[in-house]
């Protein structure tokens, strides 16, 4: 299972790789720098087994969307996109989108953005910048007025764990997280633990360790 990076600067797709290698590990990362050997990767026989691709809008004198126009004519499954850019405007996003991209991320975000794309659309979603400011930042207000329990419940689900490790974690009942799991999501306003994740990544909330008040 392979996940292909690619970039024009190699010190960044590799900078990138060692950070997936230990956020996200059991995949097999591959990096390139331009678009002609992203294709020999993805279609030259290997490429059934690449899952998902993170590639740079700009290489260069490239534009990272021509692959994307490229995967469009090909038969078979397409592979999701994820986009990265220091370019953050609604047209280049809307563009990216409508050429078939799963996700788009800025390179002034952090790390953990990226990982949470990746998560994302490797479970079936998209992921892609919210301009509604307003609305993250009564996501990380409320957020942070929950009662420790629910944040400690937030946190492993935000953590990537099942219901049921998150039981075991807390030593709670499955019934009791999937309790806590919809009042959380009535409190934020968000539609389920994929929406809360990507909503809790875009304004910067990250998941803390769970403290010993929590397992009582």
């Amino acid at each position: 299972m392979k996940i292909l990076i690619t970039d024009d600067h190699p010190m960044l797709a590799a900078g990138l790789k060692g950070t997936l290698e230990h956020e996200i590990p059991g995949y097999d990362y591959l990096t390139c720098t331009n678009l002609t050997d992203a294709k020999k990767i993805l279609f030259g026989g290997r490429g059934t087994q690449v899952l998902l691709v993170i590639c740079d809008l700009r290489l260069g004198p490239e534009s990272g969307a021509e692959l994307l126009t490229y995967m469009q004519v090909l038969p078979g499954p397409r592979i999701p996109v994820v986009m990265l850019s220091g370019l953050m405007e609604q047209a280049a996003v809307n563009s990216c989108k409508g050429l078939g991209a799963k996700g788009y991320v800025s390179k002034t975000d952090n790390p953990e953005v990226l990982t949470q794309a990746i998560r994302t659309i490797l479970a079936g979603g998209e992921f892609f910048p919210s301009w509604d400011n307003k609305c993250t930042s009564q996501f990380l207000d409320r957020a942070l007025k929950m009662t420790e329990r629910q944040r400690a419940v937030m946190d492993l689900a935000i953590s990537a764990l099942s219901n049921k490790e998150i039981a075991r974690h807390l030593a709670i009942t499955e019934g009791t997280v999937k309790n806590y799991l919809r009042e959380i999501y009535g409190f934020l306003n968000v539609k389920n633990r994929t929406d809360f994740s990507v909503q809790a990544a875009k304004c910067g909330y990250t998941p803390r360790t769970v403290p010993a008040s929590a397992r009582v």
